[in-house]
């Protein structure tokens, strides 16, 4: 999805992908990284898009047709995923991305009603 606001390769930035077995604990987080060593600056770049980019990938699922929970590799799963997409749940991830889209707004919007000092 980022190749489409910025100029890069699908392979050059992932997402985490969690290992349902592991029983380390891992903060809930959305985690995208770039996969190359020392980095090509790809993170960077998609930062200050991640709204959008974000809203995007609510755009996507909420528009994609397939019926599974699982999603499909249209919308959820990735076929770079070692862990063969086994924690992916399409429902889950609108939750999520709307709980954080939301969060954002009322973030920002509540900033914005800082009022000056009345005159």
């Amino acid at each position: 999805m980022a190749c489409r606001y910025i100029i890069c390769n699908s392979s050059d930035l992932a997402s985490e992908c969690v290992n349902p077995h592991d029983t380390r604990y891992i903060p809930e987080r959305i985690l995208l990284y770039d996969q190359h060593p020392g980095g090509t600056g790809i993170s960077a770049q998609v930062q200050p898009l991640f709204t959008e980019l974000l809203a995007a990938a609510l755009e996507l699922l909420t528009s994609c047709s397939c019926s599974v929970d699982t999603g499909c590799p249209n919308c959820v799963q990735s076929l770079a995923c070692h862990e063969y997409n086994e924690v992916l749940h399409k429902d889950a991830a609108i939750i999520i991305i709307k709980g954080v889209l939301d969060l954002e707004q009322s973030y920002f919007v509540d900033d914005s009603r800082v009022s000056a000092p009345s005159s």
